[in-house]
């Protein structure tokens, strides 16, 4: 019932492994709708361990595994009780469709948003001491806010005390998303004590600091991939791709003529293309359905630079 276990380690790696033993984790922790591993990424950096994953969707679940070596279950809702081991923090971006702006929004009314109480499940079984949650920002008011009254009233129910914030990753990577999240304790003084942590300063005072010396040596004389995350821009991250690699990634006629019709592209085109010299807009799981109206373009002289 646990994820299948990782790949063989090389000699080399198996022989560092058995020279020096990984020490014990500092905690375990359980991941539902793990997507391609983001919390997971996070956790095993402050020394955490995973001792369960769940990932329906198999391009994610594939990715999860060739990023840490072991593959998540698949459908949360067919892993039965037994099977759910101990831990100590429990994870979950939880579906966000319908609580998503671009979706419907009908809450916990969907089957999509119903799977919320799958978390519920596992922490009133497993009884961790502590749960992170995530979803989107317009979870705060799909159905005037009673979505979340049902959400934080089905947890502390199940024993937790809850806090919420509002955060912005364009704090620390040149991409906007912003993103409600909810941390849960069992023990109240531990949430009484609880503290978000304080982000750095916004990236258009940061790019303004280092356009004017007062931050390094200054944005344009950085070396690239020298500077602090926060600092960098979205043309810093590009990959070149070679003329046979580009191929893949370009637009069709038929799409760009689809870009080209939609009111996005006839009100502001430059809306449409990738600021190179800043952020990205918040990237998303649809661009195959929704690309004419949303997604950011790269001009491909500007990427080879």
């Amino acid at each position: 019932g646990h994820a299948s276990p990782p790949a063989a380690p090389s000699p080399a790696a198996a022989a560092a492994a058995a020279a020096s033993p990984a020490p014990p984790p500092r905690f375990r922790y359980a991941e539902l709708f793990a997507g391609v591993g983001g919390f997971r990424l996070a956790l095993d950096g402050l020394g955490g361990r995973c001792v369960f994953a769940s990932e329906i969707d198999p391009c994610a679940a594939a990715t999860y595994e060739r990023n840490f070596g072991d593959a998540p279950l698949g459908d949360i809702t067919e892993v039965p009780d037994e099977d759910l081991p101990a831990h100590d923090l429990l994870t979950a971006g939880f579906p966000c469709q319908s609580f998503s702006r671009s979706g419907e929004q009908r809450g916990l009314g969907d089957a999509r948003g119903d799977l919320f109480f799958e978390i519920v499940r596992v922490a009133s079984r497993c009884r961790p001491a502590a749960l992170l949650l995530e979803n989107v920002p317009n979870l705060l008011r799909v159905d005037n806010g009673h979505a979340l009254h049902i959400i934080v009233h089905a947890l502390t129910r199940a024993g937790y005390h809850c806090r919420l914030q509002l955060a912005n990753a364009a704090a620390l990577v040149p991409q906007h998303r912003e993103r409600l999240y909810l941390a849960a304790f069992r023990d109240a003084a531990a949430a009484a004590a609880f503290r978000w942590p304080s982000l750095p300063e916004a990236r258009g005072a940061a790019h303004r600091a280092l356009g004017s010396g007062t931050v390094g040596v200054g944005y344009h004389g950085t070396p690239p991939g020298t500077l602090p995350p926060q600092y960098r821009t979205l043309g810093e991250l590009l990959e070149p791709l070679a003329d046979e690699e580009r191929s893949r990634y370009e637009l069709s006629e038929t799409q760009w003529r689809q870009v080209r019709s939609s009111l996005e592209w006839r009100t502001n085109p430059q809306w449409r293309l990738a600021q190179l010299g800043g952020a990205a807009r918040t990237l998303r799981g649809s661009y195959r359905k929704s690309y004419s109206r949303f997604s950011e373009f790269v001009p491909p002289a500007r990427v080879a630079e």
